[in-house]
């Protein structure tokens, strides 16, 4: 929590980033998959938007549940980066399967109305974006 301040700022890089890597495919393009490839990479920059977020939440000492669900959005979002550069029909299952159970943990936590509510609801947002990012990737391997 203490590098909050810095990992907004990242953020900030990588939209430009993901400007620069539009701005190629429109040029360049990516074969016939041009598209799919164009929605990975405007996933990828939906899914930063969210941690940024949740690094703009007023109070922000989460209680164990949410710090439990942050490290799983984070393993869900690394199985999908691993799936990325290495085609495995098991992490493809992975980010079919654990879906759900996350976004059901966040809203179990959303339900509650507590002031965690607000952080669930952004790492369930990150969850359902690299789904549909993973989705996007998915059709580029068809």
């Amino acid at each position: 929590f203490s590098k909050l301040r810095e990992i907004r700022h990242k953020e900030s890089i990588n939209n430009k980033f993901t400007l620069s890597c539009a701005r190629i495919l429109n040029k360049r393009g990516y074969g016939m998959r041009t598209p799919q490839m164009y929605e990975v990479v405007k996933g990828l920059e939906k899914i930063a938007d969210e941690y940024k977020h949740i690094c703009d939440i007023p109070r922000l000492k989460p209680g164990r549940e949410v710090i439990a669900l942050l490290s799983s959005a984070n393993d869900y979002f690394y199985t999908f980066y691993k799936l990325f550069y290495k085609f495995s029909p098991e992490l493809k299952k992975r980010i079919y399967l654990e879906r759900k159970e996350l976004i059901s943990k966040a809203r179990a936590i959303i339900q509650k109305g507590k002031s965690d509510a607000v952080f669930a609801h952004h790492l369930s947002n990150v969850v359902t974006k690299t789904y549909e990012c993973a989705g996007s990737y998915f059709a580029l391997n068809l």
